[in-house]
């Protein structure tokens, strides 16, 4: 909770941390000696694409 001039109440930050959490979890895979297995899902149509931000303007995240 955050006291604003005009009263109390719940203040929201959101970060923009790219690939921060996946590329911490898989940088060392190997010197763990871990390995991982990605099983493509043929029922999924969903597609994530990052925009090069130069050329693009509006959504990045399709």
């Amino acid at each position: 909770m955050y006291k604003f001039p005009h009263g109390v109440e719940e203040l929201e930050g959101i970060a923009n941390r790219t690939d921060f959490d996946i590329g911490s979890h898989t940088r060392h895979q190997k010197d763990f000696k871990i390995e991982s297995k990605v099983i493509e899902n043929e029922h999924s149509v969903t597609k994530l694409a990052i925009q090069n931000k130069k050329i693009m303007s509006g959504l990045y995240l399709l």
